[in-house]
């Protein structure tokens, strides 16, 4: 890419999901809930990480941003400490598995 602009405006309009392997059918976004577009700057390694996990899973990287966002929010929104702790020990297992 020649720079941050054009990298930008390249991602805008395409996706990782496919690539190098063929391209795939993913399941569609429910859209009709969603009323507000965000424009977010992430660097090349986070970009790459989260469209190789949206691949694993056989979504959208956007799709998958979502959820992340919406998982992170649920957990934000969570005051008491024994929602907290459940959170905590969800995200450790999650970590094991990935792990090995």
């Amino acid at each position: 890419m020649v720079d941050r602009q054009a990298e930008a405006e390249y991602w805008d309009t395409h996706e990782l999901v496919g690539r190098g392997r063929g391209f795939k059918k993913v399941p569609a976004a429910n859209v009709e809930n969603l009323e507000y577009r965000l424009n977010l700057r992430l660097t090349m390694r986070d970009m790459h990480r989260l469209a190789e996990e949206a691949e694993k899973r056989g979504v959208r990287f956007t799709e998958l941003a979502r959820q992340f966002i919406g998982e992170g929010l649920e957990r934000a929104d969570s005051s008491t400490l024994e929602a907290r702790l459940e959170a905590l020990v969800r995200d450790v297992a999650e970590l094991k598995q990935r792990v090995g």
